[in-house]
């Protein structure tokens, strides 16, 4: 026999942010295919002469877990924002530094770096 465990859970059902609890809902169903590879699969069971096929039977519940916990803030976005903008920045920086200085080619990438740009025609 087959039976379906569905689990949903979300925190989304309160005025203030966060919620102060997860709430979840939890619903047991026959599955609506019963296979009958789950009841008459033998397994070996056991090593040497101890070794023997056994045919395994019983209940096999599947789960499934579904939702989300979810809360949006202004002040986390933009802050996530300011760092990647930093970060970017920060190893742009560091990559110029190592390629115009540091790497076996840096006069070349220093030439092309700073290189005036020519009007186009």
């Amino acid at each position: 026999m087959v039976i379906d465990c569905h689990i949903r859970y979300f925190n989304d059902w309160s005025t203030w942010s966060p919620a102060p609890a997860i709430k979840y809902e939890v619903e047991f169903s026959a599955a609506t295919h019963q296979s009958g590879l789950y009841s008459t699969n033998y397994e070996a069971v056991g090593f040497g002469d101890a070794r023997m096929l056994v045919k395994r039977s019983g209940v096999y519940v599947r789960v499934l877990q579904e939702g989300a916990l979810l809360r949006f803030s202004l002040v986390e976005m933009l802050q996530t924002m300011a760092i990647g903008f930093m970060l970017m920045t920060l190893s742009s920086w560091i990559m110029a530094q190592l390629a115009t200085r540091y790497l076996p080619l840096a006069e070349r990438y220093e030439t092309h770096k700073y290189a005036p740009l020519k009007p186009k025609s």
